[in-house]
This record gives C-alpha cells, structure tokens and sequence, in this order.
C-alpha cells in the first residue's frame, strides 16, 4: 500500500507512558481473522504449545477447566486449558494471566467466576511446585483486579443533593438480591452456597456468614460504599511476543461453537470473529499487556491481603507470586504487508462532577482511540459498512451512520446483531440500553439504505428450543468499502469507547478484508464466496434482504445460512424502566434526576444466559 493511501479509521501517533501511548500505523504485519469459537481456542492451543519464552493472557473471562480443542493438545495428553499453562511453567516458559475482576453488586456471578478461575490456577501452580522442587513458582503468575476507576457515595452531587442516600438505596436493592439468592441456594446446598461466597470477595465486607441460623448470610450495614462501574473487558493472548490473538471471544465454555453452529448447549451457539497478529504490531500488544500488568498487579495483592481477613471460614484466598513484567524489545520480522494500528479504551479515575452541574460521574478517558477511529471511518464510507456486534447502544455510532449515508447516496449499511442481546429487562440499566438499541434501528431503517439482521441456526439442534435457535452474535467488527477493517472487543456502546478497558486493530488490506467480506458473507449466507463476489455495493443490501427473508420463511433445513432479518421490537413495546417508570418509583422524587447516568452505563458487557438456567432476575447495577 502506498503511504499516501491511507484510509480514513487510522490515527496519528502520541506518545506516552504504557497506559497513555497510540503506537503509529505499523506496515509490516500479517492478519489472520478466524472466525468462530472453536478455531479460535484450536489456534491460541496451538501458539501455547510452541511457546519458547512468554505466554501472556489478559481476559474478561477465562475458565481454566475449559476442554482443549486441538488435536496437538489432545494428542499430548492434556484435557483442559489450565493445564497448558500449567505445563508451559513447568518447562521453564513465563506465564502471565491478568483477570478481571468486576463489581461483586452489579455482577456477582461474574465476580465470583473471576476469582473462582484465580483460586483454581493459583493453587494448581502451588500444588504443582510442592511436587516438583524443580518447578519455578515465579514462571506462572496470575493476578486479577478491577480498574481504578469508582462511584464513590458521593459521585452523584451533579444529578442529586441526596447522593449518598440515592447511592445507598440502588446499593442495599442489589445486595437484598445477592442475600437472598445465597440464602436460596443454602436451604438445599449449604456447601455449596459457602464456595460461592468464598469466592466472592468483594462481598466479604457486605455480607456476614453465620453457620448456625437458618439463613447464614446477613448485610453487614456497610453501604453507602464505592463501587466500580468499569471492567477490563479484554480477550487478548500474546505469544512469545511473537504472535497475538485479539477478539470477541473469552476462553469460557461460550467459545465451543464452530462454524456450523450445531453444538447441542444453547450456551454455545455463539458467533464470534477474532484475529492472529504478526508482525510489528505484536510488540505494540505486548507493552499493552505491560502496560495493565505493571499499573495493577500491586493493586491484586493489596485487595487480596485486606479481603482475607474478612474471608468465610477457609476461604481465604491464596497468594501466589506477582511482580513487573518487562517485555523484550520486539524483534525484527519477515516482511509483511498489512498495516495495522493498535486502537483503545482505556480511563482513569472517575471525575466527579460539580454538585448541581446535572452531570453524572464520567470516566477520565485516558485513550478514546476505538470511538475515534470507528468515526472516522464511518464518516468517510462512500460503499458499504458492514457491522457485527454484540450491543448497538451508541447514539453516536447512529448519527455519524445518518451523516454518511446522508452524504453519499451509493451507500449501504448492513448490521447483524444478537435478536435477544441480553437476560432479562427487570434490571434499569438492561432496559435503558434495550430502548436505545430500538430507537437507533427505527431511525437507521427508516433511511431505507440500513438493514439489521440477526442469526439462527439452520437444524433444529436443540429438542427443547424452537425449530431454529438464535444464535448468539458476540463479533465486534466493522468492514468499510473492502479498504478498512477493525476487529476486537470493544462494543458498540458508551462503555466500549469510554468506560471499559478494550482494545481493536485498525486493519487495510484491502485484497485480505475483501477476501475476509466474502468469508464472512459466505458464512451468514450459505453462498459461495465466488457466488457474492460479483455483487455490486449497490446491490449488497438488497441481496442480504432477499436471502434473509428467504432464511425465515423456509424450514431450517433448506435455509440458505443463517442470517435472518432482525424483527426489533418498537422501544414503547419494551414497558416501563424497572426504576425511572415505576409507580410509585422506589426513588422518587431524586431518581428521574438519574437518567444521565443511564445514558452513560447502559451497555452491559454480560452474555444471556442458557434459556431456563437463570430463574431470578440477574443482579446489575451501574457497573458492568
């Protein structure tokens, strides 16, 4: 590619300390986009198996116990991804996993799958050193930490003078939820309900256990307290700093889907899109990684230590080694011709706003880089947008799609979306993202030129379910006139450019990303890439529209792929917000003030849960 071609999406360089660089465009690096779950866990497997100095993962949710997926992996022995790791340190590799940890009242069952993944890894390694005195415990490490970033009782004085009483009372309705449900869960297994709570620290100063009453989990009065409303909502896993995987999948058990989306567990019937970097765009990932790992490997420690002695009676966490990791200068690789730029989100502390200003607590936006460069891309479309996403709950992403289409008249967009995106609409902040994502796709079709689309699958796999279960679409990229591309984690949402630790490439090449459209397109349509290819953008929409109706009106079996029109219920058909409508709302007069912050936190970052697994609604505050 020419240096004077370079696409819009692109932004120029600043420096700065590992949490406030942008690394330039890089022009020598390879992009290998792998689509679904299964190839994705088959090519991280892979990586790990040939790593020689440094296996460094970052994740919003990792599963030790996650089956491995590769034959190289079976074939040696290994049954479960933990022990890749495990085996990686033994042979003298250093092994690094940053977990995230989030806000035990917003999400406690992601809290305590954090620190359940943290407690198993620790004590495998622990386990595995007082077996093998040649095993060198400081070769796997594994820290956990939520950002630093917090609602302090006082962080609503802009939106309310009762700030502190408003904060308390949405505390004290998230922590009865929790209560109870523990409560629940220990008149039928008390054991339990005791490991979950033992692996739930940020509960520990909340909630008291005593073993001898019939309900052993009380609060401990201790709200108003602070909170965080942020997450590291990253899925990266760097290689010998040699090669990086960078996506929409977690290594969790939604990953187990491929291609024909046939898996019998509702759970897995997930599309997703991630990428193998190489090149010189490994090394800016891996001062990323040292960049998170450095500011809060210190910060684990220190919780671990002052939770403790709060902890239920032996569930105290384990302590292993954590120290600074410093990634080696990236060596000199082959020649390579995409240009790639690493993009991110990343804030600091809260701001709290000026008492009466009618602000709510808004993120010090560190590095806004992904909502910059989907701008500029966007804005700069003449053919096509083609988005996939988990959440479309960006009022901006709306009106920069309304200018660009406004501007060019060739242009058509098309959007794939999950048809259910979420668990339930009983929480407020659920609801508020709900109705945005409503109220978006009304006015982007009634431009006539956007289309949205979901996905099902094509057999009815699933006995329980209808004929053609969703499938549950979690990608986070966008293609834009074959001559730009970004692929990573960040949502479609306030959260995913501001609030959340994410990070994307921006991508051109534009014979690959024209190959990864007719790939993808392929897939969703159940037509040969050579079928799609003498389409003209003109026609894009239209064929999708044509194909999709044609999905839903045939029986699964003879539908061609599995995209199907979006049906998006009108925002007035969503009801009431459980707390901004209620009558008499449990706020009242302060929380109609609140609104602003909906605005700015409605996009969770959960996944739905299997149909008929959850039986209550799931807790949320603010913080997911």
């Amino acid at each position: 590619m020419a240096r004077t071609s370079m696409p819009a999406g692109f932004l120029p360089e600043q420096t700065g300390a590992d949490h406030h660089f942008r690394p330039p465009p890089r022009r020598s690096c390879h992009v290998t986009p792998v689509i679904d779950g299964t190839a994705t866990a088959v090519a991280i497997e892979e990586a790990i198996l040939g790593a020689a100095d440094s296996i460094h993962l970052a994740y919003w949710h990792l599963e030790p116990a996650l089956p491995v997926q590769s034959r190289a992996a079976r074939a040696v022995g290994f049954t479960q991804f933990g022990e890749l790791l495990l085996e990686a340190a033994a042979a003298g590799v250093d092994v690094r996993v940053f977990l995230t940890d989030v806000e035990p009242l917003g999400d406690p069952v992601r809290h305590l799958q954090s620190w359940a993944a943290y407690r198993r890894l620790v004590v495998a390694a622990d386990a595995r050193a007082s077996g093998d005195p040649g095993f060198d415990r400081d070769k796997f490490q594994v820290v956990c930490a939520l950002p630093s970033s917090e609602f302090t009782p006082d962080s609503l004085q802009g939106l309310t003078t009762s700030s502190p009483e408003v904060m308390r009372r949405v505390q004290d309705r998230q922590l009865k939820q929790v209560i109870k449900a523990l409560n629940a869960m220990a008149k039928t297994d008390r054991v339990g309900a005791v490991a979950q709570f033992s692996n739930s620290p940020g509960l520990w100063a909340d909630i008291e256990f005593t073993a001898a009453v019939a309900d052993p989990f009380v609060s401990r009065g201790s709200l108003p307290r602070a909170m965080c409303p942020a997450s590291h909502h990253v899925k990266l896993a760097i290689i010998d700093g040699l090669k990086a995987v960078v996506g929409g999948s977690n290594l969790n058990g939604r990953i187990l889907d491929g291609e024909e989306h046939e898996v019998p567990d509702p759970r897995g019937l997930t599309h997703d899109v991630n990428c193998m970097l190489e090149g010189d765009i490994v090394g800016d990932f891996s001062r990323f990684f040292q960049g998170i790992w450095n500011l809060y490997y210190g910060v684990s420690v220190s919780y671990i230590a002052g939770r403790n002695p709060l902890a239920p009676p032996f569930g105290e966490l384990p302590l292993g080694p954590a120290n600074q990791v410093v990634v080696a200068p990236m060596p000199k690789s082959r020649p390579h011709t995409s240009v790639v730029q690493l993009v991110r989100t990343f804030a600091g502390l809260l701001d709290d706003p000026p008492a009466g200003s009618g602000l709510p607590p808004l993120p010090d936006v560190l590095r806004g880089d992904i909502e910059e460069s989907y701008e500029a891309a966007i804005l700069s479309a003449k053919r096509y947008i083609y988005i996939e996403n988990q959440y479309f709950r960006s009022a901006k992403v709306g009106d920069w799609l309304k200018k660009a289409l406004a501007a060019s008249p060739a242009l058509r967009v098309i959007v794939v979306l999950p048809e259910r995106p979420e668990e339930d609409l009983s929480d407020p902040f659920t609801h508020r993202g709900r109705v945005i994502r409503a109220e978006l796709i009304a006015d982007l079709t009634a431009t006539k030129r956007a289309g949205f689309f979901t996905m099902r699958t094509k057999t009815p796999t699933i006995p329980s379910l209808p004929d053609t279960p969703p499938i549950y679409v979690h990608s986070k990229i966008m293609l834009v006139d074959d001559v730009f591309a970004t692929i990573g984690t960040a949502n479609l949402n306030s959260r995913g450019f501001a609030v959340d630790t994410e990070v994307n490439i921006a991508w051109s090449h534009p014979r690959q990303i024209r190959k990864l459209r007719l790939e993808l397109w392929a897939h969703q349509l159940n037509l040969a890439p050579g079928n799609i290819a003498p389409w003209k953008p003109v026609e894009y929409l239209s064929k999708w529209q044509i194909l999709a109706r044609s999905n839903a009106a045939l029986p699964p079996t003879p539908s061609r792929g599995f995209a199907v029109p979006l049906v998006e219920p009108a925002a007035s058909a969503l009801g009431p917000n459980p707390l901004l409508d209620s009558t008499p709302a449990p706020l009242h007069p302060t929380i109609d003030a609140l609104e602003p912050l909906f605005e700015v936190y409605s996009g969770t970052t959960g996944e739905p849960p299997a149909p008929g697994i959850r039986t209550r609604p799931k807790p949320r505050a603010a913080v997911t």
